[in-house]
């Protein structure tokens, strides 16, 4: 062989060997650095930046994941709940528990916080000004900016500064020790940092935006970043985009904070970036190089919100003389409120504004003009943001021409005709109570007592009038036993008149506690003088010795609503009073008046507005309206004009039966008092489902789906708070017994349902306990719903606590109704009239929480059964029902001849939260936990591979519980013993074709990972044309030398 052929096929050979090695070692889409760096990559740029761009580096060199290429960023784990903050707004310290105490180990707490033990029970104040100084980290900003990534850093919204990056204007709540923050900056505002540009686009693209810290203890921090960014591949490529809320970026190590009045300012504070963190920075570093700048950040001063305050006002006189002197006391709670009380007579000013002197301010005056006056009393505030403004409910004095005040009249004969309340007596009668009505003593009619006594004014502006101890009406319905579940006895009303315009009734009660239609219960209410309502006059008609009011408006007082079994919350308006006096003096005539009221509209949301219209007649008289619900007052009173008066207002959530009352400024003519328009106030739905069971062969099975407040729920969980406007939550639990996806409450065999009227009692099974603070802030359990009518009805929800009502009213006609065809009966998209309040169903606590509507079937009685669950801050956690929930919605994966005892099977069910955690795979008829730790993916598909008991065979079900239920009926078989000779050969073609495979790529005849398929098959191009040329060269040869 020549030279030349030796040189040609040893260089052959060695291109060849260079060929395989490159190969081989070619995989990899990059070769490594020495330092754990991609090559072309940024965490080997970066490391040896200092020296390319002669900057100074970071001495940190960010590792990228071995393998090369970063992985794309996923979404971070869960947001953390809150720090323990304080009680909710709706339910102030003194009513729902003290916050919960500080977390941090005893000895910390005692060497940081000498009175932490009396400022744990302080609740967290809102803040405003809050400021942040981060710089992100210094090696990866001088590295965008280098001559290698030739990039930018852009400010978004409102940041400022340059390398260290200034947020302001952040709001959120510090606790009064600094122990406990929460702070938030703008959603716009953060830094934007670009580099390698490819055409119109950068190939390095992240943005850090919203930044929100959480001060966890003394010495602990959490940040939170929003992040969008490209997915980074090399150099050369354009990843595709993500996005990522909410990502817990990095934990922070906190230094002793400065402090100056109620700021607090943390400086030089060290932080490290999380799992999460590392993988939203493109997965550029590691745990070994995630230090990031430091962080320097205040809490801005503390807003603290005024506290609400209440007026009451008194007359020493509701009838005085022509410059006689009457004294007005306001009452200013709380007592230690500083402020001033102006009195208004109408909408004048009566004289200067009085000082406010251990919660009390009087004004004592002689310079009312004949007539009929409405005076109130505002209370002004010395510091708004202590004390909030409040107002008083009028009072009325008349300013009589005669020079004498006439004496007392004996009544010598009085008659009362009331109803009680007509859909009452209507439900008692009806199919539905199957009940009965009686009349004692000398009641007669519907319902009239004869024969009463007492004393009272000549003009009527006061009076004192009984109608016998024994005299009354007896309720009784729902029979069980011989025994009435519904059993109330009002006797021995009394009417008290105690100014021109108002009174009270009073009435001797006893009831018995209404539980239900399946028991009768042995506790009764029973209480003498009950003040059941307060009464609306208007001017009574005299003529001769007679005194008569008609049709005087009467509204249910708290006190009232216990006397009523708990049937109807304090404000609805009763059946109106007709009351006639015989006295032994000339009664006092005045020339009447009248007032009729209209409303923009009778049905809106939380939070609209009403114009309220009252027309007065005669047109020509001055004087003003004062409008309420319930009696409470709405706004201040307004001027009558042309005969008209209005007003614009917001009324809470609820049923209103709203008044208007003329006062005429001619004292010759007397008030009078409107007709009721009765406003229904619904809560804004906030994300509440509305589910409709279908029927099946029979009536389908009855529910009742309600999820209560979703609002209340993010509350108690903390879960998406920022979504309801909450700064504070509980950091409990919503925890759930025999309750369904949604909170569907089964239908329950004691229920009392007439078919043909559709009305009656129907029961529902389960609970559902919303937990905080260590205690049960409200409660559902049990619940029961009683129709009374087609538009009306009564929410009984079991609530055992002082926060929010045991019952609710419903109104149906704004919800649609549907009829199956087997008979069951729902109505869908409810509204629940009322809120979670510590002032009851009606609301009227300092704060509220507005429920969601409901939906409930009718039908029959449920046989699903469902288990426990408790979903919190953390984690939900569901419990195994007795028998299986479900048996269907379960795809089973796995060949029916493969399910065996041992063997593996395959699942999947969808219909699930998104992201369902702790989903349970049972299998029945025992129910076998064989897994608690399943989740659904983002669609909410639950996919679950496992094995199955080996004592087990025949029959089963197996189910997947969670927020949702499904399951499957399976055959559990005992395996063959010997496989079909078709299944063997099947098995063995397929085992040979693997073997093969695995020698095809041993042999590097198929891609290597890393090396793209053109990259490999131009390899083996070359390695063929190479070959040919050595071989076509060597024959030459052979024929040279032949």
């Amino acid at each position: 062989m020549s030279a030349r052929a030796r040189i040609a096929r040893t260089g052959s050979l060695g291109l060849i060997g260079m060929l395989v090695l490159g190969t081989v070692f070619g995989g990899a889409s990059a070769a490594q650095a020495a330092d754990g760096g991609t090559i072309g990559s940024i965490g080997a740029i970066e490391s040896v930046q200092g020296g390319a761009a002669g900057g100074t580096a970071d001495p940190e060199t960010p590792a990228v994941a071995s393998g090369g290429a970063s992985a794309s960023p996923s979404a971070p784990a869960a947001v953390p709940a809150p720090a323990t903050e304080a009680a909710p707004e709706a339910a102030p310290a003194d009513e729902t528990g003290a916050a919960a105490p500080a977390t941090a180990p005893e000895s910390q707490v005692a060497e940081t916080t000498p009175n932490a033990e009396a400022t744990a029970d302080q609740e967290p104040a809102a803040t405003a000004d809050a400021m942040l100084s981060w710089g992100v980290k210094s090696s990866f900003r001088n590295y965008i900016t280098s001559p290698i990534a030739k990039g930018k850093v852009t400010l978004l919204g409102a940041v400022t500064g340059s390398g260290q990056y200034t947020w302001t204007g952040g709001t959120g709540s510090v606790n009064h020790d600094g122990s406990d923050a929460d702070v938030a900056f703008g959603e716009t505002d953060g830094v934007h940092f670009q580099g390698h540009k490819k055409d119109e686009e950068y190939i390095l693209d992240l943005s850090f935006t919203q930044p929100q810290i959480k001060v966890t203890s003394p010495t602990t921090a959490e940040l939170y970043l929003d992040v969008d960014g490209r997915e980074f591949v090399d150099t050369t490529t354009v990843g595709a985009t993500y996005s990522l809320d909410d990502v817990h970026f990095a934990d922070v190590t906190l230094p002793t904070p400065t402090v100056s009045g109620s700021t607090y300012t943390w400086t030089n504070a060290a932080a490290t970036m999380t799992e999460a963190g590392l993988d939203a920075f493109g997965g550029f570093y590691d745990a070994s190089t995630a230090a990031l700048d430091p962080v320097t950040f205040s809490t801005g001063a503390a807003l603290v919100e005024p506290l609400q305050t209440t007026t009451i006002l008194e007359a020493s006189a509701s009838e005085i003389e022509p410059g006689g002197e009457v004294q007005f006391t306001a009452s200013i709670s709380p007592a230690d409120a500083v402020g001033t009380v102006q009195f208004w007579d109408g909408e004048t000013k009566l004289e200067s504004a009085r000082n406010v002197v251990e919660g009390l301010a009087t004004l004592n005056t002689s310079l009312l003009a004949p007539g009929t006056h409405s005076v109130s009393a505002q209370f002004i505030p010395a510091d708004e943001k202590s004390h909030s403004e409040s107002r008083s409910t009028p009072v009325g004095v008349q300013v009589v021409k005669s020079t004498t005040i006439p004496e007392t009249a004996k009544v010598t004969s009085a008659r009362l005709d009331w109803g009680i309340k007509k859909s009452f007596r209507t439900y008692i009668a009806g199919n539905t109570a199957k009940g009965e009505i009686a009349r004692l003593g000398g009641v007669t009619g519907q319902f009239t007592w004869n024969d009463g006594s007492g004393t009272a004014m000549p003009n009527g502006s006061k009076a004192n009038v009984g109608f016998g101890t024994n005299n009354g009406v007896l309720f009784q319905g729902h029979k069980i036993k011989g025994t009435n579940a519904l059993d109330l006895r009002f006797t021995n009303p009394r009417v008290e008149i105690t100014s021109a315009t108002g009174g009270k009734l009073y009435l001797d009660v006893k009831s018995r506690k209404f539980e239900g239609v399946e028991a009768a219960s042995d506790q009764f209410f029973e209480a003498k003088a009950v003040a059941v309502g307060t009464i609306a006059l208007p001017a009574p008609i005299a003529s001769g010795k007679t005194l008569k009011w008609t049709d005087a408006q009467v509204f249910l007082t708290k006190a009232g609503v216990d006397a009523f079994g708990g049937f109807y919350p304090a404000g609805t308006a009763l059946d109106p009073l007709t009351l006639t006096l015989e006295i032994d003096q000339n009664a006092a005539a005045l020339r009447s008046t009248d007032v009729k009221l209209a409303a923009s509209a009778t049905k809106m949301v939380d939070g609209s507005a009403v114009t309220l219209n009252a027309g007065v007649s005669p047109k020509s008289l001055g004087g003003t309206v004062a409008f309420s619900y319930g009696g409470r007052a709405i706004g201040k009173t307004v001027n009558v004009s042309n005969g008209s008066a209005s007003t614009t207002a917001k009324l809470p959530v609820g049923i209103h039966s709203v008044l208007a009352t003329f006062t005429p400024t001619d004292s010759t003519y007397g008030h009078s008092t409107s007709n009721v328009v009765n406003i229904t106030v619904t809560g804004r739905q906030s994300g509440g489902s509305s589910v409709t069971p279908s029927a099946g062969s029979g009536a389908a099975a009855g529910s009742l789906v309600w999820s209560v407040s979703n609002a209340f729920a993010a509350y108690t969980t903390c879960t998406n708070k920022e979504a309801f406007g909450y700064q504070h939550c509980a950091k409990g639990s919503v925890e759930t017994n025999g309750v369904g996806a949604g909170y569907l409450f089964p239908q329950a065999a004691s229920s009392s349902w007439d078919r043909a009227s559709q009305t009656g009692t129907v029961a529902y099974s389960g609970s559902v306990a919303f937990r905080g603070y260590g205690m049960t802030m409200y409660n559902v359990a049990n619940p029961s719903i009683t129709v009374t009518g087609p538009t009306s009805a009564t929410l009984s929800t079991g609530n055992s606590t002082s926060f929010g009502s045991a019952t609710y009213q419903l109104d149906l006609a704004s919800g649609s109704k549907s009829v199956g065809a087997n008979g069951e009966v729902t109505w869908s998209d409810v509204p629940v009239l009322g809120s979670l309040s510590s002032g009851g169903a009606g609301g009227s606590g300092s704060q509220s929480i507005g429920l969601d509507p409901l939906t409930f079937t009718v039908g029959a009685e449920s046989q699903v059964s469902y288990g426990s669950t408790a979903a919190g801050s953390d984690k939900k956690q569901y419990t195994a029902a007795a028998t299986p929930p479900a048996t269907t919605g379960v795809t089973v994966l796995t060949d029916a001849d493969r399910i065996t005892p041992g063997g593996r099977i395959e699942i999947e069910a969808s219909g699930f939260d998104p992201d369902d955690e702790g989903v349970l795979i049972v299998l029945y008829s025992d129910p076998i936990v064989l897994d608690d730790e399943a989740t659904a993916d983002e669609n909410g598909v639950v996919r679950w591979s496992g094995t199955l008991p080996e004592d087990v065979s025949g029959e089963h079900t197996i189910t997947i519980q969670g927020s949702s239920n499904a399951g499957a009926v399976i055959d559990i078989v005992e395996p063959k013993a010997k496989k079909s000779a078709q299944s063997a050969d099947v098995e063995t073609r397929t085992l040979a074709d693997g073997v093969a495979q695995d020698r095809v790529t041993a042999a590097g005849l198929a891609p290597a990972a890393g090396m793209a398929l053109w990259e490999w098959w131009a390899s083996a191009a070359g390695l063929v044309a190479i070959a040919a040329c050595m071989t076509l060269l060597t024959i030459r040869q052979r024929r040279a030398a032949a």
